[in-house]
């Protein structure tokens, strides 16, 4: 760990600790021991949105903070984390959430400066009425100086959660304004410009609203209890007092359970158990109201109609948990799903569970109606078979490719590259189960037991067996696959054809 990643983790837990302690009566809602902290979103899990992509960082980067000020700066990061430092948590919302079906909103603890620190120090001159802060995406922000100024918690951030801001999140440093809206935390931030100039942009309150996180919008869900979560949010130092649902499209309304106490400038949890026995399309409403009596907007800008969702009812006759219209098995209980031969009907009610699509079906599945496959990974039925040839008297499929893999065919028409025929049936040669579709004649090493391949062991095998006779049960020859007795060229052959195949069955 270096320097840097040790004054983050110091600074940063050494500030949460300190926030945590500092709660006060007055800072919670009166059944704050009741309640959740605000839930924080991790590091790996923050959406990151920016519109020119993530820019080069300079192994040099210095922030300089210059213009209409008596004392200009430049500081490199571990300049800043010699300030004393802050922690905030703050959730940041990106403009576009209401607009995407993704979620564009997290909650984190960010440690930084104090941006007043920084301001103050560079002794703004009494014609200064701006501050811009350019980034190296080529993005920039400006503000009235004297409305940052009238600020507290605004901070130069190079830490995020304890841990150092990863770059997807602006590293070396962001802007954290809490209570505002994304478009203002400016990222990877350069340089700071304190100018005459009059500002070119205001602050942007989060708007008063809250979100569905699930069921997502367009769910079919079953008949039942279902759990409708989410969260609601406002800024400049408002709380969230109160959280309702509407199921029907916002004709009749009921209050839904908040779950975080309040922190300013950060979301809150809420739940809402939600009771329904009849099918259909439902249209699903949060709206969120504030401790001044402020309700969502019902139409415009992160209004009702930007986050409201909907759902389909259905029935769920085998009680799994999945709706009938989206259940492979609807009168089979089968929550799992499983679906081995991916024919949309499911295992536990598929009467031919088949999964080289050939019309056999495979061993082991107890409502298989169909007569077991001989080869279950390669097709050898009647409607789709597998190239074959006859290599020393053995019927073999032909294979292609690196690793091999076989040719499936419906006529012998779809044969004739390789000069063999099209097997349309469970052929078996050999009578031993086995069929030759997907047989391995060459795999059996060294003792007789097959390790599913054909390669390099084998072909030992048979260059130590060649020119035996008179194998037989009692004087075996591993490496005599058309079983006449012998090792020959015959079974080199089979060896040739069968090499590098990682497919094989057991040997019988």
């Amino acid at each position: 760990m270096n320097i840097l990643e040790t004054k983050v983790l110091i600074n940063g837990w050494y500030k949460i600790l300190i926030i945590i302690l500092s709660f006060t009566i007055s800072d919670l809602t009166v059944d704050c021991y009741a309640l959740d902290p605000p839930p924080i979103t991790p590091v790996d899990e923050f959406f990151v949105e920016n519109s020119n992509g993530i820019p080069p960082i300079p192994d040099d980067w210095q922030l300089t903070v210059e213009g209409a000020v008596a004392t200009p700066l430049s500081l490199t990061l571990e300049d800043l984390m010699d300030y004393p430092a802050v922690t905030h948590m703050a959730t940041l919302e990106c403009m576009g959430n209401p607009f995407t079906p993704l979620i564009l909103i997290g909650n984190a603890n960010w440690t930084g400066v104090p941006l007043r620190t920084i301001i103050e120090e560079t002794s703004p001159l009494s014609e200064a009425q701006s501050i811009a802060f350019h980034c190296l995406d080529g993005y920039i922000v400006q503000f009235s100086l004297y409305d940052m100024l009238q600020r507290n918690n605004d901070i130069l951030a190079y830490s995020m959660n304890g841990e150092i801001l990863p770059t997807e999140q602006g590293y070396p440093l962001r802007l954290v304004l809490p209570g505002n809206i994304g478009t203002t935390w400016a990222q990877w931030i350069e340089r700071i410009e304190i100018s005459e100039t009059s500002p070119e942009t205001n602050f942007f309150a989060i708007p008063l609203h809250a979100q569905i996180f699930t069921p997502q919008d367009g769910k079919t869900l079953t008949v039942g209890t279902h759990t409708i979560a989410g969260m609601a949010v406002v800024g400049e130092d408002r709380e969230i007092t109160k959280v309702e649902m509407s199921t029907d499209g916002g004709v009749t309304w009921e209050p839904a359970q908040l779950l975080s106490y309040f922190v300013p400038n950060v979301w809150k949890h809420w739940e809402f158990i939600w009771e329904v026995s009849q099918v259909g399309e439902y249209l699903i409403i949060a709206r969120a109201e504030d401790g001044l009596g402020n309700k969502q907007n019902e139409e415009g800008f992160f209004s009702l109609e930007n986050f409201s969702i909907t759902v389909t009812i259905d029935y769920d006759n085998d009680e799994d948990e999945v709706p009938d219209s989206e259940d492979n098995c609807p009168y089979n209980f089968n929550p799992d799903q499983n679906d081995k031969d991916e024919d949309g009907i499911g295992d536990a009610c598929d009467e031919c569970t088949d999964i080289d699509g050939d019309g056999y079906g495979n061993p082991g599945f107890s409502n298989n109606t169909c007569n077991d496959d001989n080869c279950p990974d390669t097709p050898n039925g009647e409607e789709l078979g597998t190239c074959v040839k006859t290599i020393a008297g053995i019927v073999v499929s032909y294979r292609v490719g690196e690793p091999k893999s076989f040719i499936t065919c419906t006529s012998d028409a779809d044969c004739l590259a390789t000069g063999g025929t099209c097997q349309l049936e469970q052929g078996d040669c050999n009578d031993n189960g086995c069929g030759d579709a997907c047989e391995c004649y060459m795999d059996c090493n060294n003792s007789g037991a097959g390790d599913g391949k054909v390669a390099g062991t084998d072909l030992g095998v048979l260059k130590g067996e060649y020119g035996r006779f008179g194998c037989s049960p009692s004087n075996p020859c591993y490496a005599d696959g058309n079983e006449n007795g012998e090792v020959t060229g015959t079974d080199l052959s089979l060896l040739k054809n069968e090499y590098g195949r990682f497919d094989c069955p057991a040997c019988p």
